[in-house]
């Protein structure tokens, strides 16, 4: 009996040392309408990015911000539009994305 008990106990530990490692999400470039920082996006200052309107149907709206909320750059996007380029991005920008569609930022 002790042995099995032993045995047990040895089979429940094995168990919980070699868990399973959590898995991350993918990080996805595509955002939906609401209200972003620059940190939160995890985009590296000083480089510039380009964004692209994803839907089909509906012209999506983006603007960026400064950190003393002036507007440093607004595009309207039509539908299925190409790349359009941002000003570089610095961590302290806040953008601003509305509209019924999806904008990838790559």
């Amino acid at each position: 009996m002790k042995k099995i008990v032993t045995f047990l106990v040895f089979i429940c530990l094995s168990f919980n040392i070699f868990g399973i490692a959590p898995h991350a999400q993918p990080i996805t470039n595509t955002f939906k309408e609401g209200i972003y920082s620059a940190t939160t996006l995890n985009l590296e200052p000083n480089k510039i990015y380009s964004v692209q309107n994803t839907s089909k149907e509906h012209t999506m709206h983006i603007t960026v911000y400064d950190d003393h909320q002036v507007i440093l750059e607004y595009l309207r996007l039509e539908p299925n539009t190409g790349k359009q380029n941002l000003l570089p991005i610095k961590p302290t920008y806040n953008f601003v994305v509305f509209g019924k569609g999806d904008i990838f930022i790559s």
